[in-house]
């Protein structure tokens, strides 16, 4: 199906022409974190963002998506490998201290799950596996992401051309680019009107009242708020609000 165009000014380069347009979805969240284990995000608001690309800054944007691909992959790995690493300690502490001595089985999984000794040796176990099982998978997995990130990169600064089942995470990666700009600009706590409205950060009085409970489960203690744009992409504004999952399609802030 060939994209529907008329007369837009590209995000990007601000050339006047027919270029194809997307919408996207920009959502404000909130954590909240008592310090004392667990969390709670609430979606605050979410804003709908006309983004329109001509065909030369199309491989830009894609560009940049794929850089945020890449950072995210590389993170993974790092925290994959801290993991790793803490699970490495944990057994030179337990060979030190003796915490752990039962675990003699080939398999961490029934160390586990055998009755520890104590509340402690219990959750030195616990914490271990979990460390161990964390990097086992995120390692992996985060490498392999990057590595495919960065055979993408190289495929299209090589050819400057977007695949077809591509060209959707064209306008994500270039409303990224809007966002970081927009918040660099204006503050992370202002909402500008126009073609890019900042979604805005909701307080404890305007949650609702099933909000407000869950995040007072946490004394209301805020440990971040940030926005980021929702990988799903629309052709109207309504195609893409119905792609949004439930939870975020009831916070679509009217009109924006």
């Amino acid at each position: 199906m060939t994209p529907e165009t008329t007369e837009y000014t590209c995000s990007h380069c601000e050339s006047q022409g027919r270029h194809d347009l997307r919408y996207v979805a920009c959502l404000a969240q909130t954590k909240y974190w008592s310090g004392g284990g667990g969390s709670y995000f609430n979606n605050d608001n979410v804003t709908i963002w006309r983004v329109p690309l001509c065909s030369t800054c199309m491989p830009k944007a894609r560009l940049f998506y794929l850089d945020g691909q890449q950072r995210s992959a590389i993170r993974t790995a790092g925290v994959g490998i801290l993991g790793l690493v803490g699970a490495v300690v944990l057994f030179l502490v337990g060979s030190w201290t003796g915490l752990g001595s039962d675990m003699k089985s080939d398999s961490v999984v029934e160390s586990v799950i055998k009755a520890p000794k104590n509340f402690l040796e219990g959750m030195y176990m616990l914490l271990m596996a979990g460390c161990f099982g964390a990097g086992v998978v995120m390692v992996p997995y985060g490498a392999v992401k990057a590595l495919v990130n960065s055979l993408r990169r190289r495929t299209m600064t090589a050819t400057d051309v977007v695949p077809t089942r591509w060209l959707d995470k064209c306008f994500v990666g270039e409303a990224e680019r809007s966002l970081a700009l927009l918040e660099a600009q204006q503050g992370a706590t202002t909402a500008p009107t126009g073609q890019y409205p900042l979604p805005g950060f909701k307080e404890l009085s305007e949650l609702s009242e099933e909000e407000r409970s869950k995040a007072l489960e946490y004394k209301g203690s805020v440990q971040w708020r940030k926005r980021t744009i929702v990988s799903s992409v629309g052709r109207s504004s309504q195609k893409l609000i119905d792609k949004l999952p439930n939870d975020l399609r009831e916070h679509v802030v009217a009109d924006s």
